[in-house]
């Protein structure tokens, strides 16, 4: 990968090395600005800021970063160049006015044929001042995030950060054990198995042995899926044509197939398929199938829920229908409907993987698609069964286990899926196919999808703020208890870096009434947004010898911090 910034405040080779951050954490510094009245006919006079004059210049610059990605990959690029408003267009457009301007100085009730009629219900509408933004309070989460909890949190919830966490532990995971694997593989490296190697050999759907790999590509730096088949031979290059086929198609409902390859890197003749890399999911075999170990709970061993519940059938049911109907709509098939094949990646979250292994491994040119197409109802109408029966031998059995289904679940759920598992009749289609699932259980997915996505939109909300206070611990910790500066020793102690010195121990170092520290997280957020801020809220500053005991608001911190700050910045760019 290759990186080619092209800004042009790029400090030079002789800068220190924090000379390029000083401006990154000191470019989003927030200053209320108070408000000016813009009554019609009053005199606007600019507002005053609260930042010190000997602030450093905020500076822009527009920073464009190239990667290679090599031939294989083909990217469609945003023109991110600024847009010019051609010269025809601005001399028309009118000058911009304020809204409440327009409605004091431009509205003339004589033009309005309305007046007369509207005058006796409405009166003369107020025009309210702009009030300026209280940068130092969350806001509450917004009311139709109806998945977020009532009381405002400054951060996301446990669970989301907890499932990050762990999936961001899974792509950094390496092995402890030497599998013996080469150091490259075409463009990847760092390949780790994600599965036991003596389970994966089994040939129980490809028919060839396979092991699958995590590995980080060289031209990207991301990390992806290879699935490796042992000793096989290809014998038609032309069995390559469909890769670029599936790779064509980027649907929620699959997992992306990048490219396919041979290699001989582990001593044999191997064929190599690239997928995309979902960190932490598992098979619906190893979800819903498998037997586990019973849960542990108050002592007493619970055991796992008999079935699925049917609103989990049916989600199922559409996140597949839409993924078949994807691939049938481009002439393929899916041929990998099975429950080992389908991955569990999120909470009630499916994606069908291994899409075109079987094109390239049982390539025939006179091939029928259409004969693919209907096996992939048949297939899809066993998973459901397998699931709804919790057991893999469910299709061996169809009386008995439609019995279960009927039992278990609804008619509509029944009729579906023997409607996939019947192979007599006319053939099968996807219009057919999504009158039997309906349009009511269509919506209650999108109505799903969409809680959900307004969920996450509120669990970002709740964080928005969080990098202001990084950046003003970071100018904390470059101006507080700093050994030396400018010849002088006592630097940080002296003028107005006592006042942050003696902040720092009232927001960190507080103690209780015992001398027992105090733990208060809502505090340390409380005092750094109200200073970063700059409020005119004043606190008492006591020295550690008690001997000191200096009144000052948070606007006077945040100055004397931007001025220290400054002649660091200063000094480093010299």
């Amino acid at each position: 990968m290759s990186v080619t910034p092209s800004n042009p405040n790029t400090p030079s080779k002789g800068m220190s090395g924090f000379g390029g951050l000083s401006a990154n954490v000191n470019a989003p510094v927030f200053v209320p600005k108070g408000f000016t009245p813009m009554l019609a006919g009053q005199a606007s006079t600019p507002s005053t800021s609260t930042a010190p004059s000997t602030a450093p210049t905020e500076r822009s610059a527009t920073q464009s970063t190239e990667y290679d990605y090599g031939d294989d990959f083909h990217f469609d690029y945003l023109d991110d160049t600024p847009y010019k408003q051609p010269n025809e267009i601005t001399a028309l457009a009118p000058p911009f006015v304020p809204s409440s301007q327009q409605t004091a100085e431009t509205y003339d009730p004589a033009m309005d044929t309305y007046a007369h009629e509207m005058g006796a219900y409405y009166g003369e509408e107020p025009v309210y001042p702009r009030q300026p933004l209280q940068y130092h309070l969350y806001n509450p989460p917004l009311p139709y995030m109806t998945n977020i909890p009532s009381q405002s949190n400054p951060f996301m919830t446990d669970d989301v950060r907890e499932m990050l966490q762990r999936r961001s532990e899974a792509i950094m995971e390496t092995s402890s054990v030497d599998y013996k694997l080469p150091d490259e593989l075409h463009v990847y490296h760092s390949l780790v198995p994600i599965e036991p190697p003596g389970e994966t050999r089994h040939p129980r759907v490809f028919q060839w042995p396979s092991i699958s790999y995590k590995a980080i590509s060289a031209k990207d730096g991301r990390p992806y899926i290879l699935r490796r088949f042992e000793g096989f031979r290809l014998m038609h290059e032309a069995a390559f044509a469909a890769i670029s086929l599936w790779n064509q198609i980027k649907h929620p409902g699959l997992v992306t197939l990048h490219e396919a390859f041979t290699t001989r890197a582990f001593g044999d003749s191997s064929l190599v398929f690239v997928f995309d890399y979902h960190p932490n999911s598992e098979s619906l075999y190893m979800a819903h199938i498998k037997p586990k170990q019973p849960q542990q709970k108050a002592g007493r061993s619970q055991p796992h829920a008999p079935h699925l519940p049917e609103a989990t059938m049916w989600s199922y049911a559409v996140q597949l229908a839409d993924a078949m109907r994807v691939a049938h709509s481009h002439n393929l098939a899916l041929r990998t409907l099975e429950l080992t094949k389908v991955l569990l990646t999120g909470k009630n979250r499916v994606r069908v993987n291994c899409c075109g292994v079987f094109d390239v491994l049982n390539f025939n040119p006179a091939h029928n698609v259409i004969g693919f197409q209907q096996n992939d109802y048949m297939n899809f109408g066993k998973l459901l069964l397998e699931l709804a029966c919790n057991s893999t031998a469910a299709a061996t059995n169809l009386p008995k286990s439609m019995e279960m289904v009927s039992k278990r679940y609804s008619p509509d759920l029944t009729k579906f899926i023997l409607y996939l598992i019947t192979p007599a009749g006319p053939p099968k289609n996807l219009d057919k196919l999504f009158e039997y699932i309906g349009s009511r259980r269509v919506l209650d997915e999108l109505n799903a999808v969409s809680n959900y996505a307004d969920s996450l939109e509120g669990q970002l909300m709740s964080e928005l703020e969080n990098a202001r206070l990084v950046r003003l611990m970071t100018k904390l910790g470059f101006i507080n208890e700093r050994p030396e500066f400018d010849h002088d020793p006592r630097w940080s102690e002296t003028g107005d870096r006592y006042i942050i010195k003696l902040f720092r121990d009232y927001v960190f170092h507080q103690v209780d009434i015992h001398g027992n520290p105090v733990v208060n997280l809502s505090h340390i957020l409380a005092c750094l947004n109200k200073l970063d801020a700059g409020v005119d809220e004043r606190v008492m500053l006591v020295s550690r010898d008690e001997q000191s005991c200096l009144v000052v608001s948070y606007k006077d911190i945040k100055s004397a911090i931007e001025t220290a700050f400054s002649d660091l910045s200063r000094a480093s760019a010299r």
